[in-house]
């Protein structure tokens, strides 16, 4: 009987001074029930204690986390970019220090992606949560709905909603094209993504 082997999947975490968030956003994909998992942390020269926290977790997990350390702040961008080249996996999939996993996401985008090698980027809708509150705040499609398609969706107004994305890493830039971009680079590199993947890429 032959196993089937669930492709490796990189989880990018960005860190600054993200202490108060931190463990609760690597827990929520160390969670996941999804196996086959790396968790690779950069931090941009954090002055709170993440890189405490973070070290920790690295020394309970060394099969699962590593964790690279930026001497002086380098920008969100710049940040981003040397922790996706890192990544080893199939799939990439981003998280903010002060964002969390919902349960299985993984596992289900794992197999949307499975489905069809034309699928580039999986996303789906992302809740805003206030920790004070302890209340959901909306949802982000409340505001603007996902959408998938081909082409002519990456080129659109479309915002892909970066918690919740997931991407082949082999479409990932090899160049930081972004690094004087001071917003929306996030979406203007899952732009690039989709565009790289050529006209049969779709997102879903």
């Amino acid at each position: 009987m032959t196993s089937i082997v669930s492709p490796l999947v990189s989880v990018a975490i960005l860190t600054y001074n993200s202490s108060k968030f931190i463990a609760e956003a690597i827990n929520s994909a160390l969670e996941q029930g999804y196996s086959n998992i790396e968790i690779v942390i950069s931090d941009d020269a954090s002055t709170d204690d993440t890189m405490n926290i973070v070290h920790e977790y690295a020394r309970n997990y060394p099969d699962k986390i590593r964790v690279l350390a930026n001497e002086i702040n380098t920008g969100p961008v710049n940040n981003w970019f040397k922790c996706i080249w890192a990544c080893r996996g199939k799939y990439i999939v981003a998280l903010a220090g002060d964002d969390k996993f919902l349960p299985s996401i993984i596992a289900k985008q794992v197999a949307i992606m499975e489905n069809d090698p034309n699928n580039i980027i999986c996303y789906t809708d992302a809740s805003v949560f206030d920790v004070y509150l302890q209340k959901e705040l909306y949802c982000l499609g409340d505001k603007r709905p996902p959408l998938s398609g081909g082409i002519q969706v990456a080129l659109s107004e479309a915002i892909y909603y970066s918690p919740t994305l997931m991407f082949r890493s082999k479409f990932r830039a090899k160049e930081n094209i972004f690094a004087d971009i001071r917003y929306g680079a996030d979406l203007a590199f899952y732009k690039e993504v989709r565009i790289l993947a050529g006209n049969k890429g779709k997102i879903n």
